[in-house]
């Protein structure tokens, strides 16, 4: 289509050129010269002696014609209209073109959705097999090993099985590596079947930026250097998860459980912690800045160098928390609890 707009452009501008040096030139044979005058005689008939009409030699007829030189508008009256008819077809095509590229764009894209939504299904579906028909679920709920109490069907292999379902997963989540909502929905779904912590998958560096994980139970996932800013982590359990160097800039963990949570280094800027339980949690060179921690449990917090500059820290329990070299400039202290018995901190 750009070079059919080359070939017009082209030939419009040849066409001006042309005019312009015509007039400049005052070409005759273009008909932008002068105005001219010519002189055309004709014989004129007469009849002769035997009454017949003939041509006379003597006697003629003078006329005079004037040829009027062509103006610019003639000029442009004629190349005009068939320019005019040619660039309406091409723009015409060029949106024709341009709809046929839209509908294939959303046409593969429905296709791409509806091919991962089978995946994700599918997946699923094998995973529910195992924990339900296969009466694997029974082994996850107090050790990683199979329990006397409970009998699995004598062609499942346990360990086979468990590896089966940490390579799926981890494929799973490669797969759906820039759809979030659905990396959120296996997350999920391992927390709430257990997998997640029997099967100690690894999935650091993870990106789920706007997650919705409310009342998911991480607990124990390994979340190093993971993207979890701006989720939603509303009561979710993070209890022994690890965070260290995650970001989590301004997610919601209100009412959230963080017992014991590594979080060292992680990026906590302008995040609502308002109600969390962070007993024992390892905040250490955390960076709090902004962070919301009102009525947040933080006994015995490990929050060694961590910034908490203009924090909110109203009615917090940092009974037994090391705040050695925390900097607490602009941070509220507000009926803040044991802060004293905390250790040396910069305000």
């Amino acid at each position: 289509m750009r070079r059919d707009y080359r070939i017009i452009f082209s030939v419009g501008t040849s066409l001006l050129a042309f005019i312009f040096l015509s007039y400049y030139y005052q070409l005759d044979w273009t008909g932008f010269g002068d105005t001219a005058l010519y002189k055309l005689e004709e014989n004129i008939l007469v009849h002769d002696s035997n009454n017949k009409l003939k041509l006379s030699s003597d006697q003629k007829k003078s006329y005079n014609v004037i040829a009027e030189s062509k103006t610019l508008w003639d000029w442009m009256t004629l190349f005009l209209a068939p320019t005019t008819i040619a660039g309406l077809g091409f723009w015409f095509q060029s949106i024709q073109e341009k709809a046929r590229e839209q509908k294939a764009i959303e046409e593969k894209a429905k296709i791409d959705e509806q091919m991962r939504e089978a995946i994700l299904q599918s997946y699923l579906n094998d995973l529910s097999i195992l924990l339900v028909d296969k009466k694997l679920n029974k082994f996850f709920i107090s050790s990683d090993t199979p329990s006397k109490d409970y009998h699995i069907d004598d062609d499942i292999d346990f360990k086979a099985a468990l590896d089966i379902v940490k390579a799926k997963t981890l494929s799973i989540f490669r797969l759906f590596e820039q759809d979030v909502i659905r990396k959120a929905s296996v997350l999920a779904f391992l927390g709430d079947t257990n997998l997640l912590k029997k099967l100690k998958i690894d999935i650091s560096e993870i990106n789920l930026e706007g997650a919705n994980l409310r009342r998911a139970n991480l607990t124990g996932s390994r979340l190093d250097k993971s993207n979890l800013s701006q989720a939603n982590l509303t009561k979710v359990y993070l209890t022994q998860a690890h965070l260290n160097r995650a970001n989590l800039s301004r997610s919601n963990l209100s009412d959230s459980f963080l017992t014991r949570a590594h979080l060292n280094q992680s990026i906590l800027v302008d995040a609502n912690f308002t109600g969390a339980h962070l007993f024992k949690a390892d905040l250490t060179e955390a960076n709090l800045t902004g962070t919301n921690l009102t009525d947040a449990d933080l006994t015995e917090a490990d929050l060694t160098g961590a910034n908490l500059t203009g924090a909110n820290l109203t009615r917090a329990i940092l009974t037994g928390a090391n705040l050695t070299g925390a900097n607490l400039t602009r941070a509220i202290l507000v009926d803040t609890i044991d802060l004293n018995s905390s250790g040396e901190v910069d305000y």
